[in-house]
Formats: structure tokens, C-alpha cells, sequence
């Protein structure tokens, strides 16, 4: 009651049953019941803000202020929404009301601006703080619609009261809708990038020297938009660490501020009152005390936080510092509306690849989802810019270069791939530039016109011939080619992101396509000093002092060249960061041809005989890199030092030049004999290391007949044993026959439990296998159970088989050391080192070099593992769970393909790899069955500690798949799996079901497994085929939802596939 009379007395013009609800919502969404659950606290305090934005405007929605405070939809997750929005439902507040905001009117009012603002209809008018300008017109190429005009409007409301926070996904227009806010207030921007390791005193004041040498602060941009009135834009709210964004808070709540160099900085009215009380101007300025201007205002721009993925920046702390504003991408119309707008008719390519952006974002897969932010709109506009100028009549490659589809994870490629398809983005017949043969591009240059295809320039004229790049460029068809596209984008004004592997001469590409600076993409930038590099038709924000701003060349660019992302080129993944700020290129390897016709510009006197083998060699091991089976990329730089030192020295031996690139290699030794077999393939020397290859035994075929026995089934048994072994066709007298009856075997009936002796199946129809009496099946159950339950206590009694493990670790050794090896990837991305600040040794900090000068020890800087701030919860385990098919049709068609086999080795090389890794990856294991959903056969807490313990596991396995019922509880199992893991603490959550695609027989429509492996947002989870009868596997690949199904018909393609769901689970991180 006595906060209600409070704001009473506050807004003592509004509603008091508005208020009344505000206030009944805010202390039931900080209720003892609704913290239980862990939700962030209401920002009780900006209820004065609610209540003033109220008085000024008493037709807005009670919802509408709830949520401008506390966006809910923004950080909180489905469950806790509704927990929400339940409570607000009890307390009679509509949700999502009809709102309609109009500005009717601006005003310039001495220092003020009078707004007028239509509200459902209803006019309302106050006054708002302005700048000390005109108001502007708008921006050049801004297009209005109507989305964008609402949230203008809304703007405005927060912006009378107070600072505000606008939160929506990168690309989206956030900048460019402060920009007009700012211009129609009359305001000068003071642009503030935040970043990571940003400091406090990054934030407010920074050490620097004068002429004479004198150490002096001078004040940040924040501080001076606080003195001047200006509007500070902080942006990248999401990345500043909470420790240095909590010097703000007395900024924010108070309006006053303490510099480091003894200033205080004072709220207009406090430093009123002072005045009034008697001292000067002149005196306060002495005092150190400052005023800061009535129409100062903090702007924060931020992009929504990452739900479930440890990445929840929006603490109670920081709603407690700003209104909310959510915006999001604009639709697919309104994109559609703003280029017609821009560039004119949109054509059959651009539409296409319109919907394909609309597709990603409305996608409910997480994978898909994620990649929506490479189409953001403002990609979709320099997309838009460059087909109006350089029309093409495929939208595959513009895809291919704007996702840098490239380096993607293989999952992540697979379903960007699936949803180009669906949307009819297809692979060209001819990929180039405008479906032209590489080869029939040409570069040339005449009369001082540089001429790439069918693109051409001016060449640029310099004084600084000295910075004007003298290279070997050698024109590869390749590498002209995507000259043509660079050319273009930089004819168009576009900056330029050159992304490839180490040693894939992109630098050579950029100083042959270029001559000339590199610029910002906003064109705008801080310096050290305080100055401020704009374009020039921001000058006029200056007055004309050129002293404090440096406007932009009209003809500058920046490029960036960037390595991959991923594993080895460790470091910042660039293009996730900050991609759709350019025009994305990927600088692959050359194809073999163009890659030949480069060597022989190196090497002209090299054979070409083992050019082709040295090009083949090469190509193999870039294959193998991107599927996993390598982690280092070979380049054409290597290759290229060979075909040199063979140019150079004719005489000296192959293999030593081959081995003078690959020596690092030889001190592992599942890469050096990758290395010796990829060389002997290619009839390349190996030093005598690799004298022959082993001959492969051919696959061994089976055929399965399907017969009818027409013979009565009496009383199961085991049957006699055979010592000779002979196959056995029908009949019940032997043990291991197929197609018979009563007796252990295969493909018959009425038998206890199944029984493999290795010779061909004759199988009877599922009919006839049924139609047993019931007193037979209860005879041959409780055989079945009786030898299950020996067979198991069998394996509980007896000694660790040694021969028989290493027989199936010996299969899967090689395998062991490439997924230990992406095992260790993952540990080293979450222990990426960063730069650690304020230390007394290691390299200069640059921004503390006035420091040094005045005596401070701790100037440096070093990379190491940062560890995590006081307070900070510690990092969850990943959350790994496995479920194995052990079904009956795993033992009966094992010798048809070798699956349960299979499966068994699978987990063998699972338990293996994961062998130390537990602290980082906790497991268990499941099987399924017909009889069973969910048999535990390891435990999370207890995984298999030795050999026999691994041993007793996949003879479990193979005792279950040999005496359980038939049936399939595929989904049971995969339901059982996901469902218990979403309760979970952890990292992240993924389930791997191995299976044997035998759903048909069961009448499993693939779409009821694709709809549960999606079901939770939480889980990552994906089925491995890892059998088929025919090509039913494949079928159900396409049929799956993309990147969640693979198909492994070997198990040393297993650690690729762990690998590709292991590197989709990082990029979701990401």
C-alpha cells in the first residue's frame, strides 16, 4: 500500500487501477512461490518510470508497460512463460492487447520537443528531451514500414522518461532505427562499441599525454555525450562482462557520475540547487564537480540472449537499468516491400533466396534456426544491391558464399543444403560466374581499364607507389574467377571478407584484386586520441571542426582476410561474429586442373607425371580432412613448396621433399601411416616404409529364402549339436538349423531363442510364424527366459576374455585415436585461451602504455586460460546418452551385414574414446528392443571402468538381441531417452540412437521418429542407421529431418559422425 501511494504521488494523474495492477504484478513476479523457479527479478524500482510513461500517455495497455520493463518472451523459457503469463491472466491484465501508436507530430520548443502521439485513437502530448539540432530528414535509403514506425514510436515513450534498451537479432535494423530516432529529436550520436574485455575505465576515462609530456585523463565518448546532451549508443549490451556494465548503474538511476581523475559529475537539478545556493559556476568547475545535460540519454543496443545455452546476459541487475524494446527481423513481405523500394522488380533468384531466409528463421530445428543470422536483412540488401547491378540467373552460388557452405559442419551443410532444395535453390549445371567455364574468363588491362570477364575498372591512381603491393600472381582459372566477384563487390562500395585455410593464397587473390585501404563498415569509428573518423555527410554533426573529426575517403575499403573456423585455426570464429557486415567470399582449394596449371607455373621443369600424383596425393588428404579423418587441412601452400624445391633442386630425391612437408606428421602414428597410404595410393614414394598394401577379402553375400514349412511345431529345445557343422535346412532335430522348427536356430519357428551357426538363412513367413499354439509359446518363453537368465549369470561369473576384447578393440584401434582426437578438440574450444589484462609480465598492453610512463607495474597482457569470475557458476559436464539397438533383427540379420556386430564395435570404440574424458562428457546407455524401451546397460554415474566391464556390456548386448522377443520399440526408446534428459543440469544434452532402420516391418512412418527426435529444443538428438535390408536406410535419411539422421555402414566412418554432431552442437553454442 505504501509503494502504490508512492507512485500515486509520482503520476498522480493516472489510473489508480492501472497502477494497482502494475504494482500486483510486479510483487507477484517476485513472489517466494514464483523464485522457486529460478525466475530473474522484477525491476521493482522502474515502476516509476511505468507509471510517468502512464500519466504522459494514459491509453496505453497495462501489458504493454509490464513488458517494456520485463520481456519475458526474451529470456525466459516456454515453461516459465506460461508461468507468467498465467499470473497475469489471474490478475485481469490482456495479454498482447490491440495497440495502435501513431506520432502525429513533433514540436521544437526551446530545449525541449513537444510530441504529439495517437494511442488507440487518443492524442496525447508531452514533451520529450532533444538535442541542440534541427531535426533532420531521413537517412538516404531508409525506407519506412510499418513495424518499424511502431517501434520509432514506442521509442519515444521510453525516451521521455529515460534510457532504453532495444534488443533484437544482429542485422535487423537496430542502428539505423536509433539513427532516425536521433534525427528527429535534432541529437548528435556518440557511438560506444562495448566488447568483452572492455574495462571501467575503457568505459569512463582513459590515460593520455600532451605535448609537453604531461600525463593527463581524458574523458571517454560516455562522458562526453553526459556533458554535451548527447546520445550515447552502447552497442553490444549481450558481450560487456557485468562487472565493468555495474559502473553505469549510479549513471543510470542517479545521473551522477565519479571520474577517476576526481570529477564528479552531477544530475542537472543537484547542480541547480548549488547554484542557487550561492556559489558560481567558475567555483564548481574549480571543485571538480560538472553538470551533466538535462537532455543526456544512454541508448543500448544488444542481440537476445542464447536460452539453455549459459549464455543469459539479461541478470535482474541489468533490467533493473533500462526499458525494454524487442525488435525483430522484418517479415518476409516487408523485406520484399523495402527492396522493391530500393532496387526495383525482385528477381526469380533474389525471391528465392528471400524465402529461403524466411524459411531458416520460422524453422523449429535448432540447426536451421542458427544459420538464419548469415540472411539477416541487412545481407538480404547487399544481396539485393548486387544482383540489381550484376544479375545472375542461379541464387546457389550467392547462397553457397553468404553461408561460406564451404567450412560449414558437415550437419549444418547437409541441412542447409535440404532447405535450398526444398525452396528450388539447385546445384547449377555450369558453376560460375553467370554459369560460365572458368576457363573462359580473362583478365586484362587496357589503356588503364582493368578488365576481369565481363566486369571492368579503372585502374587507381596513386602517389604511394610505394604501398602498392608488387606479388607473384599467377592467373589460375579459379582464383580469376572469384576476382570477377571481388571486383565486383568493391565496384559496388561492398567490404570484403576473404575466409580460407592457411596457405591458400588468399593474400595474393585480395593485393591483385585491390589497391587501397580498408574500411569499417558503418563507415564510422572512434580513434584513441578522441577523434572520430565519419563519413562525409555526417560532417555536418561536427561544425566543421576537422580537428576532432576526419571524414572517410570516398574510395575506402576494408578487406579481411580470416582462416577458418573450427579446429586447427584456433582464435575468434570471424565470420560468426561479425559475417553479415560483408561480402563473404571462400577461398577453397583449386580444383586439380587449376591447381596443376599453378604448379606448373612454379615448377616448369618438374615432371608432370608427378605433378598429377603430387595433385592426387594432396586431394585425398583434403578429403579426408573434411571428413573428419584428418584435422589438418592440407594447402596448396604446401604443395606448392614442394613442386619449388623439385624446380630448384632437380636431383634431389621425391620422398625427401615430400618428407620435408609432412615431418611434423611423423610423430603421430595414426597420421604418418594415413599419410604413407595416401601417398602409396597415389604412386608417390614412401621411403621403403609402406612396401605393399594387404588385399581386401571381398564382402561376403548371404541369400535369405523365404519358405513355407507346412509342418506342426510340437515342444521347444535346444536340438542336438552338430560336430560337424553341417548347415541344416527345416527339420527339428539340430541345434542352429534356419528355417525349421522347435529347435534354437534361425529363420523357423516355435524355437526357444536364436541361435547363429554362419550358414545361409531360410526363413519362413512372419504368418507362419505366428501361427504357433499358445501352449507352445509358453513353453518356448520360459526356455527362452531360463537360458537368458544362465547365459547372464554366465557373464557375471566369468574372467575377463582377453583374447575375445582385443578381437573387437583390435578392429577399432585407428577409430579410437581419430575420436579421442575430436574429443580433444571439443576440451580445447572450451579452454580457447583469451587475453588476460593488468599483468606484471608478458606482451605491452597498448592501451596502457601512459600508464607505464607514470609507473604502473601492471601494463601487460598475456593468453591463457582466464579463469571464470567469483560468483560464476561452474561449467556443466555435456550430457551424453546412447541407445543401442538390441533387437532380435540385429542377431538374425547379423550375418547378413554384420550389425550387431557392428553396434558391439561401436560401443566399444564409444567407451574407449571417452576413456578420461568423464569430467567433460557424462554418459550412459540404453537398448531397445522388442521386449524392452529401455534397458540400462550403463549407468551415468558408474561408466565401465575396465576392460571386463566393457566386455560384460556387449555381451549383454548380444545375449539380449539373442533371446528377446521380436518387436521394435524404436520410438519408446528414443521418447524415453530425450524426454528424461531435458530434466537435466548439463552443457547441452545429446542422444545418439544407433538402430538397424528395420521400421517398415513394423509400420513406423519415418515422420513419427523425425517428430520426436526434434521434440525437445533442450536435446540434440540424432539416429545412426547402422544396418539396412536394401536401400530402406537411405530412404529414411531423406526422409528424416535434415543433419539429425546418418547412415554407417562401417564403423570407421563412426568418428566422423560423431565428429559432424559434435561440431553442430558447438555451432549452436556459438
Amino acid at each position: 500500500m505504501e509503494h502504490l501511494n508512492t507512485l500515486k504521488e509520482h503520476a498522480p494523474n493516472v489510473d489508480p487501477i492501472k497502477l494497482e495492477k502494475l504494482l500486483s504484478a510486479a510483487y507477484a513476479l517476485i513472489s517466494p512461490e514464483l523464485q522457486q523457479i529460478s525466475l530473474p527479478d522484477f525491476p521493482v524500482d522502474n515502476l516509476y518510470a511505468a507509471a510517468l510513461i502512464l500519466e504522459r500517455n494514459p491509453n496505453i495497455p497495462v501489458h504493454k508497460l509490464l513488458y517494456m520493463l520485463y520481456p519475458y518472451n526474451t529470456f525466459l523459457t516456454r515453461d516459465h512463460i506460461k508461468n507468467v503469463e498465467a499470473i497475469l491472466h489471474n490478475l485481469d491484465i490482456q495479454i498482447n492487447p490491440k495497440l495502435d501508436i501513431a506520432l502525429r507530430n513533433v514540436k521544437f520548443v526551446e530545449n525541449q520537443a513537444l510530441v504529439d502521439i495517437d494511442i488507440n485513437g487518443n492524442v496525447s502530448q508531452f514533451s520529450v528531451a532533444c538535442g541542440g539540432k534541427k531535426s533532420r530528414s531521413e537517412r538516404k535509403g531508409y525506407v519506412r514500414t510499418e513495424f518499424q514506425t511502431q517501434l520509432l514510436n514506442d521509442l519515444l515513450l521510453s525516451h521521455a522518461v529515460g534510457d532504453f534498451c532495444i534488443v533484437g537479432p544482429k542485422g535487423c535494423g537496430k542502428s539505423l532505427l536509433v539513427e532516425q530516432l536521433a534525427g528527429l529529436l535534432g541529437y548528435t550520436i556518440e557511438p560506444i562499441v562495448l566488447y568483452q574485455d572492455m574495462t571501467a575505465r575503457d568505459l569512463i576515462q582513459q590515460r593520455t599525454t600532451l605535448e609537453n609530456g604531461d600525463t593527463v585523463w581524458r574523458n571517454s565518448a560516455l562522458v562526453e555525450a553526459a556533458l554535451k546532451g548527447h546520445l550515447a549508443v552502447l552497442d553490444g549490451l549481450h558481450r560487456i562482462h557485468a562487472s565493468t556494465l555495474a559502473v553505469l548503474h549510479r549513471l543510470v538511476h542517479d545521473r551522477e557520475l565519479q571520474l577517476h581523475d576526481g570529477t564528479r559529475l552531477l544530475r542537472h537539478d543537484r547542480y541547480d540547487e548549488l547554484l542557487s545556493s550561492g556559489l558560481t559556476e567558475q567555483q564548481l568547475e574549480d571543485s571538480g564537480v560538472k553538470k551533466i545535460h538535462p537532455a543526456f540519454r544512454i541508448v543500448a543496443l544488444a542481440e537476445p540472449p542464447v536460452l539453455g545455452r549459459g549464455q543469459q546476459w539479461l541478470s535482474p541487475e541489468i533490467l533493473s537499468l533500462f526499458i525494454f524494446h524487442e525488435m525483430r527481423n522484418l517479415s518476409k513481405d516487408e523485406e520484399i516491400f523495402i527492396i522493391n523500394s530500393l532496387y526495383g522488380n525482385i528477381s526469380a533468384p533474389l525471391h528465392s533466396i528471400i524465402n529461403l531466409a524466411d524459411q531458416l528463421r520460422k524453422s523449429e530445428d535448432s540447426t536451421l534456426k542458427n544459420l538464419s543470422s548469415s540472411l539477416s536483412t541487412r545481407q538480404l540488401l547487399r544481396i539485393a544491391s548486387r544482383m540489381s547491378k550484376y544479375p545472375t540467373d542461379s541464387a546457389y552460388e550467392t547462397v553457397q558464399r553468404t553461408f561460406l557452405a564451404k567450412f560449414l559442419p558437415s550437419l549444418a551443410r547437409r541441412a542447409l543444403d535440404g532447405a535450398s532444395q526444398k525452396i528450388g535453390i539447385d546445384v547449377p549445371k555450369k558453376i560460375g560466374i553467370f554459369n560460365r567455364e572458368p576457363k573462359k574468363i580473362k583478365c586484362s588491362v587496357t589503356n588503364g581499364v582493368l578488365t576481369i570477364g565481363d566486369t571492368s575498372s579503372n585502374i587507381f591512381k596513386t602517389d604511394a607507389l610505394t604501398k602498392v603491393p608488387d606479388i607473384l600472381f599467377y592467373d589460375v582459372p579459379q582464383h580469376i574467377r572469384l576476382l570477377e566477384w571481388l571486383l565486383q563487390d568493391f565496384l559496388l562500395g561492398n567490404h570484403l571478407l576473404l575466409v580460407g585455410n592457411q596457405g591458400r593464397h588468399d593474400g595474393s587473390v585480395i593485393n591483385s584484386a585491390t589497391n587501397g585501404s580498408r574500411w569499417l563498415e558503418n563507415g564510422e569509428m572512434i580513434l584513441s586520441d578522441g577523434r572520430r573518423i565519419v563519413p562525409k555527410h555526417m560532417l555536418e554533426s561536427s561544425g566543421g571542426n576537422l580537428s576532432s573529426f576526419i571524414p572517410v575517403h570516398d574510395d575506402f575499403r576494408m578487406i579481411v582476410l580470416a582462416n577458418r573456423p573450427g579446429f586447427p585455426f584456433l582464435g575468434n570464429d570471424f565470420f560468426a561474429s561479425l559475417g553479415d557486415l560483408f561480402s563473404c567470399h571462400a577461398v577453397d582449394n583449386p580444383s586439380i586442373e587449376s591447381e596443376l596449371e599453378l604448379l606448373r607455373a612454379y615448377g616448369p621443369d618438374v615432371p608432370g607425371d608427378v605433378m598429377k600424383k603430387l595433385v592426387q596425393a594432396f586431394a585425398l588428404l583434403r578429403d579426408m580432412a573434411d571428413q573428419g579423418q584428418l584435422t589438418y587441412p592440407y594447402s596448396t601452400r604446401e604443395l606448392v613448396n614442394i613442386v619449388k624445391h623439385l624446380q630448384k633442386y632437380p636431383n634431389e630425391d621425391l620422398a625427401t621433399a615430400i618428407g620435408n612437408v609432412f615431418d611434423f606428421d611423423r610423430y603421430s602414428k595414426d597420421v604418418s601411416d594415413t599419410l604413407l597410404e595416401v601417398l602409396h595410393t597415389s604412386g608417390l614414394p614412401t621411403e621403403g616404409v609402406l612396401v605393399g598394401r594387404s588385399k581386401e577379402a571381398l564382402q561376403r553375400l548371404q541369400m535369405t529364402i523365404d519358405r513355407k514349412s507346412g509342418l506342426d511345431v510340437s515342444s521347444p529345445k535346444h536340438g542336438k549339436e552338430d560336430p560337424e557343422n553341417q548347415p541344416h535346412v527345416g527339420g527339428n532335430i539340430w541345434a542352429g538349423g534356419t528355417g525349421g522348427r522347435d529347435t534354437a536356430g534361425l529363420g523357423g519357428k516355435g524355437g526357444p531363442y536364436r541361435l547363429d551357426k554362419g550358414h545361409d538363412v531360410h526363413q519362413l513367413s512372419d504368418a507362419e510364424k505366428d501361427d504357433i499354439p499358445e501352449h507352445v509359446k509358453k513353453a518356448a518363453r520360459e526356455m527362452n527366459r531360463k537360458a537368458f537368465e544362465e547365459r547372464l549369470k554366465e557373464i557375471n561369473m566369468s574372467e575377463y576374455d582377453a583374447k575375445l576384447y582385443e578381437q573387437f578393440l583390435r578392429a577399432v584401434q585407428p577409430q579410437i585415436g581419430a575420436l579421442r582426437g575430436v574429443l580433444a578438440e571439443l576440451q580445447a574450444k572450451k579452454k580457447e585461451r583469451q587475453w588476460s589484462r593488468h599483468q606484471t609480465s608478458g606482451e605491452l598492453d597498448d592501451g596502457k602504455i601512459i600508464e607505464g610512463l607514470t609507473g604502473e607495474r601492471s601494463i601487460y597482457r598475456r593468453r591463457q586460460e582466464l579463469e571464470p569470475p567469483p560468483g560464476t557458476p561452474p561449467d556443466q559436464p555435456k550430457r551424453l546418452r546412447l541407445v543401442v539397438d538390441v533387437s532380435g533383427s540385429m542377431y538374425r540379420f547379423n550375418s547378413y551385414d554384420g550389425r550387431l556386430e557392428r553396434s558391439m564395435e561401436a560401443v566399444v570404440l564409444l567407451t574407449e574414446a571417452l576413456k578420461g574424458y568423464e569430467a567433460r562428457i557424462r554418459y550412459d546407455m540404453f537398448g531397445h528392443s522388442g521386449e524392452e524401451h529401455a534397458l540400462e546397460l550403463i549407468r551415468v554415474d558408474r561408466p565401465p571402468e575396465n576392460e571386463k566391464q566393457r566386455l560384460q556390456i556387449i555381451r549383454t548386448m548380444h545375449a539380449h538381441a539373442q533371446f528377446c522377443w521380436s518387436g521394435d520399440n524404436t520410438l519408446a526408446g528414443a521418447h524415453h531417452a530425450i524426454k528424461t534428459l531435458t530434466h537435466e543440469d548439463a552443457d547441452e544434452a545429446i542422444v545418439v540412437i544407433l538402430s538397424d532402420a528395420n521400421l517398415r516391418r513394423y509400420g513406423i512412418a519415418p515422420e513419427r521418429l523425425g517428430s520426436i527426435l526434434t521434440s525437445e529444443p533442450k536435446v540434440q538428438a540424432h539416429v545412426i542407421f547402422i544396418g539396412s535390408l536394401g536401400d530402406e536406410a537411405n530412404i529414411l535419411l531423406r526422409s528424416l529431418p535434415a543433419g539429425h539422421a546418418h547412415v554407417c555402414m562401417e564403423v570407421s566412418s563412426l568418428p566422423h559422425i560423431m565428429q559432424q554432431i559434435f561440431a553442430s552442437s558447438l555451432m549452436q553454442n556459438s
